[in-house]
């Protein structure tokens, strides 16, 4: 029996407020801020995943009530004896479905993360090097009713330079995920509040490196 989308996209409605706080450097060299958001969600649209024909799949359904609550800090900073730059964020999150007949009381846990980029620029041969480093922690969410999905954490370096060749024309070199961060899953699916099923999906990471010419006009 195939699984059909119970979704209607224009039902979701959100309420949203936002308090923040904001820092300006003099001689326009860097920013600081914190914000929080509170969110209240009518039937939020969620993905649900199924067994159909022996393989799961994974569709959109208007669940339930959901409040979200996160922090957010930012910041962006340019040295003044130096080319360099630094700009970085930091989050945390917590979403709550009130779905009272739900098989999980905590229907999806905290979720983290934080990046860290930087950028030097080389004038007489016209480059730039930057590079990112980002991180998402581990969480656990309600697949479906039955399953408890976790995903891994992850940390991912991503590199970069730039040569001008002239005013409308440069060379990238970029290696994506320098790190070869995994990606995985692990269910657990659970009947009458028992285990009864575990499985682990894991994906190698992938290095990625691009040579790319690129132009305004």
């Amino acid at each position: 029996m195939a699984v059909e989308p119970a979704l209607e996209p224009a039902r979701e409605r959100t309420a949203t407020l936002q308090l923040g706080v904001e820092h300006f450097l003099p001689a326009q060299r860097g920013s600081a801020g914190l914000n929080l958001f509170l969110r209240g969600i009518d039937d939020k649209i969620q993905k649900r995943t199924a067994l159909e024909a022996g393989r799961y799949i994974e569709c959109p359904f208007n669940v339930a009530k959901a409040i979200e609550a996160s922090v957010v800090a930012d910041f962006k900073w340019k040295s003044m004896r130096l080319p360099l730059a630094l700009r970085g964020n930091a989050s945390t999150s917590r979403l709550h479905i009130n779905n009272p007949g739900a098989a999980f009381v905590r229907q999806e846990s905290p979720r983290h993360s934080a990046s860290l980029g930087t950028e030097y620029k080389v004038a007489a041969p016209k480059l730039t090097l930057g590079g990112n480093l980002g991180y998402s922690s581990r969480f656990t969410l309600e697949a479906n009713p039955y399953t408890l999905q976790t995903q891994r954490a992850r940390i991912q370096l991503d590199l970069y330079a730039v040569r001008k060749l002239d005013r409308a024309l440069s060379l990238r070199l970029s290696i994506d995920n320098l790190t070869h961060s995994r990606r995985g899953n692990d269910n657990a699916e659970f009947s009458s509040g028992t285990l009864t099923r575990q499985e682990t999906d894991r994906a190698e990471g992938m290095r990625v490196v691009n040579l790319s010419l690129e132009g305004t006009w």
